[in-house]
Order: structure tokens, then C-alpha cells, then sequence
């Protein structure tokens, strides 16, 4: 290795002034310090006390072995020199200065508590015996763990005659014959295994322990061969000591109540009799396309009865454009949009297509709805939805089918927003997004005003763009809402969706029958309606 000088700052006694050190990086930490005249003549007064050197080397800390190579030390690294108990009051007469190693390969620092989880007692240095306290201990690539500490000098002697292992993050283990190549800045608590008689309960538990840490180690491999993974481990370990302080609760019990929170907010499981009937009620989905004179796009669409479909009437406009007379409407729509059932992933020329009837006399611009005609093509109409219509349920999970993003055909399960917590829900949002000019203009009160009309329902998805006119299912597979939009923020090219929102099928339902009945009644009156009204008669 070539000489090089290295700089750091020392502070003497926990005064705050710093002293600048410039050295050469083939020495050790103890000839830099020994180098300052002032810390010098320090060492020399206080030399029957016991010389303690925390080193805080970019963000982790930690008391360092006074004989590690200067060239272990990062740059601008700071050093703060205590001295504590007389030598004469250690039990084993050794020091905690440590030793040198000349080796000029690649240096490992890694940070061991020095109190142990099981055994608690493991560092030789009484002064360091605390809570929160931590080693710096420096390896070289290749070397174990177990090498490591034991050649640090710092640690009782147990830990070369007892099994010992080191744990991270509560409960992930290493072996101590690991190497150390992976180890850089990470903290550690040692566990010394207790020596025990094993009765045949024991021995079984103490098997199921070993099978238990095998199969940690085994993650631990895994996680080892993604760089970014372990940072965050890291970290996470970082936030939770915080945390402990902050709180002052066991790291222990803030990891279980975290893993807790965390199973809660991100359970994905669903069960198979929902995964049964989405895909059932998935045939009924559809994509509507269009082209008009190059104004071209894509939307979702439904069966709601017959060959009679139902989608947004918002799409209808995009497809036909502003102003357009009814009539005129219905041929464009006729002439430019088709409909496929079977466009899942990619769509493909021998998708089976549904042209449009030029028929366009049911809709409502208030619910944004539109029900448009299939022409027969000598294939059977996909399963009709119009019976599976039911209220929307108070609070509950709700399922949506669709082709968000204007791709594949998708099921997302979404979080209905009960009523009382729009408003809420809606300011939080607000808060969490980029403040910049936005789609549409609102504020909480707009919400609020807005989301008071029972024909709405609202609820947190991540279906955009090419959703309008989706489906939404309740957890019981009844048909509750179609969805129609979200309000968004565009920043800079890029939308936040603040919430979104469908309207019910029961008011759709009731508007079709009431403004629309004759119409209703000559296409979705069932056999047993019309027969209550002959009896009534």
C-alpha cells in the first residue's frame, strides 16, 4: 500500500473542542492520537486509567479498537478520548487497547453490542458493559466472524470455548463462521448459547431452534446477493434504536407490533371462491375501442343485459366529440367504436368483435352513464350483470374489472371509503400530493359537497386511464358501482390520484326505470315483474 496521509478530528474528555490529525494511514489509530502533542501529554498524565476511544465514522458509532490500521478509517472520521476506571481495578489485569494488524487488504467494520442477548456479560472492559453500547470491530475480506472477535481482544475469553452465533434485527442469524465480506456497518447483538442438560423435550426444541436459524441463515444468503436490500436493513435498524429510545420500549416489542401494522396494511390473501367468481364476472368485461377520424382511444364497457351494454357517458363524448346531435351521435358511434370480450393481455386481429347498433336514446350526463346496443354476430352474449345489481355495502372491500392504463384486462381489489371519512380521506391526500395547478379544481369542501349525494360511492384504487366504465363488485360478487373517475393533481406530466369514485347501480338502475320506461320496460322487465303487474291488474 502506498503512503498516504490520513486525516480526522479528535476531541480529549468530552470537551468540544476539535483537534485536526494528519497521519500516515499504514499506522494505527493509537499512533495517530499518540502523535498530537496535546493528546499526548494526556495519555501521559492519565496513565493509570484505562483509555476509551469512540469513534464516529460517517453514521454509525462506536468504540474502536485502538490498534486498527488508520487505513480502515473512512475520511473526516471523529474520534472522542475518555479515560475511565484504573487498570489496577480490572479483574484480568488486560487492557482494551486491542491489536494491529498489518494486513493492507479490503477492511470490514461491522458494530457489535457489548452486551450479550442470552449470556450478558461478553466484553472485558467493565466501563463499556451498558446498554446501547457498541464495538467497532474491523476484518478483513475472507476472514469468519468468529476470527474477527476473537482477534479484536476486546471480548471475554468464553467466546472461543462456547457455541456463539450473531443476531440482526431480533431474530435474523449468522453463523459465526460466516465471512465477513458482507458485514460493512451493520450492528449485531452476540448470543452465547447457555451450556444446559437436554432432556428429550429439549433436545426437540433445541433441533426445531436449529432448523429455525438454518433456514434465517438461509434468507440471510439470499438477501445478501441484493446490495439494496441489505442497505435497508440496515436502515430499518437505524430507525428502530431510534425508535427504542424515542419510546423507550424494547426493540423486540416495537418489531412485533410493526410486523403487525405491516401484515394488516399490506394482506393481499384472497379467497379462492372471490378468485372464482371475478373470473367468472370478468367474461362480462369489455373493451370498447374506437377510431374517429384519427381521434382515437379506448374505454371499459360491461353487459348489463342482452346485447345491451353499459359505460361511461363521458366516453360516448370522447368517442363522437362536443355538440353532436343524438342522431348523428349514434351513427358515429356506429361507425367508429367495436367492442371485444376477449382482449386480455394484447389485443389480436382474431379477438372476436361487437360492432355498435346506430342507437343512442339511454343515458344520463349527471350519473355519466350510457347503455349502447351489440349488433348480433353468431356468438352468444357474455353472462348480463343487470341481475347481480345490489346497494353498496356500508364498509367492506370492494373488487374492480377493468383495463386500467388502457392494458391488460385486471381485477383490483380497493378500499371502500365509508361516507364519514371522505372528507378525511380527501385531506390527506391533498396534503400527501405535489401542490401544483391540477385537473380539476377543488378544495375539501368541494368534496365534501360533492361526496354527500348518496349516488356516489368512493374508494382508493389504482385504476386510470381506460378504467371509465369498469365494473365494481362487492366482496359477495354483486354488482355495487361503475366506476367513473378521480380527481388528480398533474404535476409536471405526472398524475396524482387523490380519490376516486363510481356511481351506484342502484341509482343507475332507478333512472333507467324512471326516466327511461318504456324503454325499460320493453327490455329489462323480468317475467317476474311483468307478472306482478298482471296480478296486480
Amino acid at each position: 500500500m502506498a503512503f498516504q496521509e490520513k486525516k480526522l478530528t479528535i476531541t480529549l474528555n468530552r470537551n468540544k473542542r476539535k483537534h485536526q490529525i494528519s497521519h500516515n494511514n499504514r499506522a494505527s489509530i493509537l499512533d495517530a492520537i499518540k502523535s498530537h502533542t496535546l493528546a499526548s501529554k494526556e495519555i501521559a498524565k492519565q496513565q493509570a486509567k484505562e483509555m476509551l476511544v469512540e469513534g464516529t465514522m460517517g453514521t454509525e458509532k462506536g468504540y474502536v479498537n485502538l490498534g486498527m490500521p488508520l487505513h480502515c478509517v473512512p475520511e473526516k472520521s471523529h474520534f472522542d478520548i475518555v479515560f475511565a476506571r484504573h487498570k489496577s481495578q480490572r479483574k484480568d489485569g488486560s487492557e482494551c487497547v486491542g491489536r494491529y494488524d498489518s494486513n493492507t487488504g479490503d477492511c470490514i467494520k461491522f458494530y457489535v453490542f457489548t452486551i450479550g442477548k442470552s449470556v450478558k456479560k461478553i466484553v472485558k472492559c467493565l466501563d463499556l458493559h451498558k446498554d446501547g453500547c457498541k464495538f467497532c470491530v474491523y476484518a478483513f475480506k475472507g476472514e469468519t466472524i468468529k476470527k474477527a472477535l476473537i482477534k479484536d481482544g476486546r471480548f471475554l475469553p468464553l467466546l472461543e470455548t462456547r457455541e456463539w452465533n450473531l443476531i440482526e434485527n431480533v431474530d435474523s442469524v449468522l453463523e459465526n463462521t460466516q465471512r465477513v465480506d458482507d458485514l460493512e456497518d451493520r450492528r449485531f447483538e452476540v448470543e452465547v448459547k447457555k451450556r444446559r442438560s437436554y432432556s428429550m423435550s429439549a433436545r426437540a426444541s433445541h433441533s426445531c431452534e436449529v432448523e429455525q436459524r438454518q433456514s434465517c441463515e438461509l434468507e440471510r444468503h439470499i438477501l445478501d446477493q441484493y446490495p439494496s436490500l441489505t442497505k435497508k436493513c440496515r436502515q430499518i435498524s437505524i430507525i428502530s434504536d431510534r425508535e427504542s429510545k424515542e419510546k423507550r420500549k424494547k426493540i423486540r416489542t416495537l418489531f412485533n407490533m410493526h410486523r403487525k401494522n405491516f401484515w394488516k396494511l399490506s394482506s393481499t390473501s384472497i379467497p379462492v371462491k372471490v378468485i372464482k367468481f371475478l373470473s367468472n364476472l370478468s367474461n362480462s368485461v369489455g373493451y370498447i375501442f374506437w377510431n374517429n377520424n384519427g381521434n382515437h382511444g379506448g374505454a371499459t364497457c360491461f353487459v348489463l343485459k342482452n346485447h345491451y351494454i353499459l359505460t361511461c357517458s363521458h366516453v360516448v363524448n370522447f368517442i363522437v366529440g362536443a355538440e353532436v346531435e343524438l342522431e348523428e351521435a349514434a351513427q358515429v358511434i356506429s361507425g367508429s367504436a367495436w367492442v371485444t370480450f376477449s382482449f386480455e393481455d394484447t389485443y389480436r386481429s382474431q379477438d372476436k368483435e361487437w360492432f355498435i347498433e346506430p342507437w343512442f336514446e339511454v343515458f344520463d350526463k349527471s350519473l355519466d352513464y350510457a347503455v349502447l346496443k351489440l349488433k348480433e354476430n353468431g356468438s352468444p352474449i357474455p353472462m348480463s350483470l343487470w341481475d347481480q345489481i345490489a346497494p353498496p355495502p356500508k364498509n367492506s372491500i370492494l373488487h374492480i374489472i377493468g383495463y386500467p392504463g388502457q392494458q391488460e384486462k385486471s381485477a383490483n381489489n380497493c378500499v371502500m371509503i365509508p361516507q364519514l371519512l371522505r372528507k378525511q380521506v380527501c385531506q390527506d391526500h391533498i396534503q400527501a400530493s405535489v401542490e401544483s395547478n391540477s385537473v380539476f379544481m377543488f378544495s375539501p369542501r368541494s368534496f365534501q359537497k360533492g361526496f354527500k349525494n348518496q349516488k356516489l360511492i368512493t374508494y382508493e384504487t389504482c385504476f386510470i386511464q381506460g378504467s371509465s366504465g369498469s365494473p365494481v363488485f362487492s366482496a359477495n360478487g354483486e354488482l355495487v358501482a361503475m366506476h367513473t373517475a378521480s380527481f388528480i393533481y398533474d404535476h409536471k406530466g405526472i398524475n396524482y390520484s387523490i380519490i376516486e369514485f363510481g356511481h351506484s347501480m342502484k341509482a343507475i338502475a332507478w333512472d333507467i326505470k324512471h326516466q327511461h320506461e318504456t324503454f325499460y320496460s320493453s327490455h329489462f322487465l323480468s317475467q317476474d315483474d311483468v307478472e306482478m303487474v298482471s296480478d296486480d291488474e
